[in-house]
C-alpha cells in the first residue's frame, strides 16, 4: 500500500494509545543492568538512532559512558564485555543496525529494540518490543516516540531511578489535548510555513526531537529541512536567515537562546515556538506539562508532525 498523508495521520494520532500500550507492558530491563555496565553504546539508523541522541546525553549528565553511534560507521567502537550494546530497528531489518549488533553478540551484553519481536529471535540478549502494532503510514512517528519512551525507562533503570511510567501516561493526556485542538493550531501555523524550507532548532538534550522534527518535513511533505543545536546555531545555521524568509520550528530553553531571539527579530524570521511561550516567537504552539522534559521529549515532535502532515496533504490535494 503506497504512503499517503492520510496513513500519516493515522499513525499520528494512534501516539497516545501506543504509549500507554508500552506503559503497561512488563519490559523485565534488570537483566540488562546487572551488574552495571561500563559503556553503553546505542546503534541505529535514521529516526532509530535521533532517538538514542538524547537518551546518551542524558546518561552522559548522570556520569554514566554513553554514546549514540551511526550503525554503518567505518571505525566503531570495538565490543568489550563491560559494554551494553542497544541496537534500534523498528523494522527489525536495518542491515546495517544488524551488522553492528553481530560485531557485538557473544562478547559485550546485548539488546536490540523493535516493533517486530517474532523476528528478532536469537539476535541479541534480549530483546525488548516497541509495543507500537502496525505502522501502516510506513513513517516512523508511533516506534519513533515509543523508542524515546523505552529509553528514559532503560536510563532509569541504569541510573537507579523510580522507572518514569507517570510521565508516559502524562505524554499521553497532553497528546490527547493537543490532537483534539488541532484544527484549531495546525493550519494557520501551516499557512505561516508554506512554500519555504523549514528548520527545527533545539538543546542539545532535545536533539533527537530536533532532528526527528526535521526528517518529518523532509519525509512526508518532501520539503527542505535541517536540524541545528540552540547554542550552534549562531554559529552556522543564522547565515541562512540572513536573505529573509526564514522559517523554523523552536524548542526554547538555553542560555543561548537570545541570539536566535535578537536574529529573529532584526531579520523577520517566522519562529514558532513548541510547548513553552518565546518573547521573539511569531506564533506558539503550547501544551500540558511542557516544563517536563520527559513530558516534552514525548510530545513536541507531534507538533511537527502534525504541521508536516498539513504540508502534505495540501501538495497531494488537486487545486482548483
Amino acid at each position: 500500500m503506497p504512503t499517503t498523508p492520510e496513513l500519516f495521520l493515522a499513525d499520528i494520532l494512534l501516539q497516545p494509545a501506543s504509549l500507554r500500550r508500552l506503559a503497561a507492558a512488563d519490559h523485565e530491563l534488570e537483566r540488562l543492568t546487572s551488574p552495571p555496565p561500563a559503556r553503553v553504546l546505542f546503534l541505529g539508523m535514521g529516526s532509530s538512532r535521533y532517538a538514542a541522541l538524547s537518551a546518551a546525553t542524558r546518561l552522559r549528565a548522570r556520569g554514566i559512558d554513553a554514546v549514540a553511534e551511526i550503525a554503518s560507521a567505518g571505525l566503531p567502537q570495538p565490543a568489550a564485555p563491560n559494554t551494553l550494546a542497544v541496537a534500534i530497528s523498528a523494522s527489525g531489518t536495518s542491515r546495517e543496525t544488524l551488522a553492528a549488533l553481530a560485531r557485538h553478540r557473544g562478547i559485550s551484553r546485548t539488546a536490540l529494540i523493535t516493533n517486530v519481536p517474532q523476528a528478532a529471535a536469537g539476535l541479541a540478549d534480549a530483546v525488548l518490543p516497541l509495543e507500537c502494532g502496525p505502522e501502516p503510514g510506513e513513517i516512523s512517528c508511533r516506534t519513533f516516540q515509543a523508542t524515546v519512551a523505552l529509553l528514559h525507562l532503560l536510563g532509569a533503570e541504569l541510573c537507579g531511578d523510580p522507572a518514569p511510567l507517570a510521565a508516559l501516561s502524562r505524554a499521553a493526556d497532553a497528546q490527547d489535548r493537543l490532537f483534539a485542538d488541532r484544527a484549531g493550531w495546525v493550519p494557520p501555523i501551516a499557512d505561516a510555513l508554506e512554500g519555504a524550507p523549514v528548520y527545527a532548532i533545539g538543546p542539545d538534550a532535545s536533539m533527537a526531537s530536533v532532528e526527528q522534527i526535521s526528517l518529518m518535513f523532509r519525509e512526508g511533505p518532501r520539503v527542505v529541512s535541517d536540524g541545528c543545536e540552540s547554542g550552534d546555531w549562531d554559529h552556522v545555521d543564522a547565515w541562512v536567515s540572513v536573505h529573509g524568509g526564514y522559517r523554523a520550528l523552536f524548542l526554547p530553553g538555553t542560555p543561548w537562546d537570545d541570539r536566535i531571539a535578537h536574529w529573529t527579530r532584526e531579520r523577520a524570521i517566522t519562529l514558532v515556538s513548541v510547548g513553552r511561550p518565546f518573547a521573539a516567537a511569531t506564533h506558539c504552539v503550547p501544551f500540558d506539562r511542557a516544563d517536563d522534559p520527559a513530558v516534552a521529549s514525548l510530545v513536541e515532535t507531534s507538533v511537527g508532525e502534525l504541521i508536516a502532515y498539513e504540508l502534505w496533504r495540501r501538495l497531494a490535494t488537486p487545486r482548483a
